[in-house]
């Protein structure tokens, strides 16, 4: 099976270098989504070995995402592994992350920082990750155990049958949230997050993204009154 690592990027000169060395061993190719950077993360992802795929303007993580699935599909690749760049994700989980889909009994797999919530990650982000995780596991008619991960092993065959709406953080889980309307299997692999001091503050804008997230779970709620699948 070929897999193609997606690593969307937005001013993370500090740790793309590094993110991409490590990911390189495990997958046949790494691409790099800069969106619209302002620093050199894009040279820097090259010079590590990245083929760079460079949005003019930042449009947001999953619009960077939907380009890097683009090229996924144009190249011919089985699958794609999403991480972040910032180096919260240990690439050496890559190869469990593969494995589900590669074996056939999932269709993606999702990495669940679950057992380790109460142990490294920050307790606003647990609490969070815990409520949203109930209630979109309420949505999606099936148990979820870590909805806001994007960390992800997804085959080509949920990458054509899914198509999202949104294209800034809340595209994750509306993808999440349309492949298990959709039937596909997800698997739930366990792994850690690199949670330090000196990790950046996060790009997320607490109101404006919390108002997209709830712009984006009112219409898939109300597609499936209306019956529409993913």
């Amino acid at each position: 099976m070929r897999v193609v690592a997606i690593i969307p990027a937005y001013n993370e000169a500090k740790s793309i270098a590094q993110v991409v060395a490590a990911t390189l061993p495990h997958v046949e190719q790494v691409v790099v989504v800069d969106d619209g950077s302002k620093d050199d993360t894009a040279a820097l992802a090259r010079e590590a070995g990245a083929h760079t795929l460079v949005q003019p303007c930042n449009a947001g993580k999953g619009a960077a995402l939907q380009a890097g699935t683009d090229y996924a599909l144009q190249a011919g690749f089985d699958a794609l592994v999403a991480l972040d760049a910032d180096g919260q994700h240990d690439p050496n989980s890559i190869p469990a992350l593969i494995e589900p889909v590669t074996a056939g009994s999932a269709d993606m797999s999702v990495g669940s920082r679950k057992r380790e919530w109460s142990k490294h990650m920050p307790w606003v982000r647990r609490m969070t990750n815990d409520l949203m995780s109930r209630f979109l596991s309420w949505v999606a008619g099936q148990p979820m155990e870590d909805t806001q991960s994007g960390y992800r092993c997804i085959s080509v065959k949920v990458l054509r049958g899914v198509h999202v709406e949104t294209t800034h953080f809340e595209a994750e889980s509306e993808f999440l949230l349309r492949a298990a309307r959709a039937g596909f299997r997800i698997a739930w692999v366990p792994i850690k997050s690199i949670y330090g001091s000196d990790m950046r503050p996060s790009h997320i804008h607490p109101v404006r993204d919390a108002l997209r997230f709830l712009k984006m779970l009112v219409r898939i709620m109300r597609e499936h009154r209306g019956g529409r699948r993913a």
